[in-house]
């Protein structure tokens, strides 16, 4: 219980520093910083086990709670460009892999695997499978996700870039406390059956899945308590934290520094796309960004809810995205790397 109870503490520290600083998501950015610092200098630290799938499956119900009838009528309304973001994603795979390759002079097959912005469990998988090298995958989608929810939401409110989406839940009937845990509970139920037949994103579609059922069916806006949400957020920050260890830092410094650089490149294209995107159509330009942003669903969705922006939208195009990257990266992976490439040593 040692090792957990310090990662507790080290976690409330930066999650009250955070808030003190009035950082945005204090309570996930503040313990995945203190945490995942600790853990580069050398310390013993752990997480509960299940504390973050619980954490995901709480931020999926939050989402869902928000689907509404007419919340679905305005996704189906929108299915051109949710489709249109999940494949150009995909399709940026290739590029982002030649690049990282030039970069980091590691093998082609291994930087695809890095640079594709999918699950860091499922890239492993399919790296390990296709004869990649899976210790480098895992550090590029861990810096992946770090690194954005790090950068993008602090950015986001330092510009003044808020929203005003009718979406978000200020004016929702909040759920009772014993509600909410009962909730909860299915949440986790039946995200442990889609993570049990190898759902991609598992914990979080359960949550969604659960928290949609209940919305339609009550046809009310239903929310949750902030408590709850800062929750989850502390959970979801000490389990993306403890994935940071010395290694990380000391056996790959040009992976890490090349796999850095592919990060700002595709946060610079993600900008562009939103900046575009926005001008064309009548979406604002941060809901926009957190849709193309290459980071996870979780972080994404919960910077959405925080700073005011169409948090179902943005849930479907990473969702989408997820999925997407599921049924074509390998295919694409096969017509442009895996004919090309040498056999692995």
């Amino acid at each position: 219980m040692t090792p957990i109870l310090i990662t507790f503490g080290l976690a409330l520290i930066g999650g009250t520093t955070a808030y003190w600083l009035n950082v945005p998501l204090a309570w996930l950015i503040g313990p995945l910083i203190t945490i995942g610092m600790a853990r580069i200098a050398g310390m013993n630290l752990k997480t509960p086990s299940g504390g973050l799938q619980i954490g995901q499956s709480t931020v999926g119900v939050a989402v869902g709670l928000q689907m509404t009838s007419p919340v679905v009528f305005f996704l189906y309304q929108e299915i051109g460009l949710i489709l249109t973001a999940g494949s150009v994603t995909v399709l940026l795979g290739w590029p982002m892999a030649v690049l990282l390759q030039r970069l980091a002079q590691e093998d082609i097959k291994t930087c695809y695997f890095a640079a594709v912005p999918g699950g860091l469990s499922e890239m492993a998988v399919l790296g390990s499978r296709y004869g990649a090298q899976v210790e480098p995958i895992a550090i590029a989608q861990t810096m992946r996700l770090a690194m954005i929810v790090v950068v993008v939401p602090p950015v986001m409110a330092l510009s003044g870039i808020t929203g005003d989406s009718l979406m978000a839940s200020s004016g929702a009937d909040f759920l009772s406390w014993l509600n909410t845990a009962l909730l909860i509970a299915v949440a986790v139920a039946v995200s442990a059956v889609l993570s049990r037949f190898k759902v991609s994103n598992a914990w979080l579609l359960g949550g969604v899945l659960t928290g949609c059922s209940i919305a339609v069916a009550s046809k009310m806006v239903l929310g949750m308590h902030a408590l709850v949400i800062h929750a989850a957020q502390f959970f979801l920050g000490i389990g993306l934290g403890v994935m940071f260890n010395r290694n990380f830092v000391t056996r790959a410094p040009r992976f890490i520094r090349s796999a850095a650089v592919i990060m700002v490149v595709m946060l610079g294209l993600a900008w562009a796309g939103a900046a575009l995107v926005s001008h064309y159509t009548e979406h604002d330009f941060g809901t926009m960004m957190l849709s193309f942003a290459p980071a996870g669903v979780t972080e994404m969705v919960l910077t959405a809810k925080a700073l005011g922006f169409e948090a179902p939208l943005i849930t479907a195009i990473h969702l989408t995205r997820i999925l997407f990257i599921v049924m074509f990266a390998v295919l694409l992976f096969r017509l442009t790397i895996e004919e090309k490439a040498p056999p692995s040593q």
